[in-house]
């Protein structure tokens, strides 16, 4: 396994559609393993692969107790789409193409998700609460949509003056560009 590198906002992959996944095969297998090592040396719960510079839909996720690691459940879901979203839930987000920043987002409280495993068969899975913030979170990385994206214009720049600091601080040279004034 490797740990791959994550991409950080503004990078052009991060807000660009990825394609389906056509081909299962061991390297997919091999780029599923690599995706939860990275995710995990990051103290993430979930990543799509996007943010490590692959346009294909695939994420992992895991949103088991980190102090327990008995209580990991790792998950991964190609080509996912949500089918079914129920009630309403607002969770603070963060992102490892946005490390250090969080922003409250709206989201369906559960969903109903249909995807494809490692081997090509078709299943669903119905999550609620936070596994179902995350997957969400994921999918729109999926579709080319970052958390700022879910917000209005006033909080997206709030939020991206915090993370032009946080780009500073962690030492990362690209610009960001200039959120539109707020109307």
């Amino acid at each position: 396994m490797a740990r791959l590198q994550i991409l950080y906002y503004p990078d052009p992959l991060l807000t660009t559609l990825a394609t389906d996944v056509e081909v299962y095969d061991e390297a997919l297998a091999t780029l599923i393993e690599d995706m939860a090592e990275t995710m995990y040396s990051d103290n993430g719960v979930g990543l799509a692969a996007p943010q490590v510079a692959i346009s294909k839909r695939i994420l992992v996720m895991d949103c088991g107790d980190p102090e327990d690691p008995e209580k990991a459940s790792l998950y991964h879901f190609i080509n996912p789409e949500i089918i079914r979203s129920q009630g309403t839930i607002l969770w603070d987000e963060g992102c490892l193409s946005f490390p250090g920043l969080t922003v409250e987002i709206e989201r369906a409280e559960s969903v109903r998700i249909r995807a494809y495993d490692v081997e090509g068969h078709p299943f669903e899975a119905e999550l609620s609460g936070l596994p179902s913030v995350c997957v969400q979170h994921e999918i729109d990385h999926l579709d080319g949509i970052t958390l700022i994206d879910r917000v209005g214009p006033i909080r997206r720049r709030v939020a991206l003056t915090k993370w032009k600091k946080l780009r500073e601080e962690l030492g990362l040279d690209d610009p960001i560009p200039e959120a539109p004034p707020p109307s």
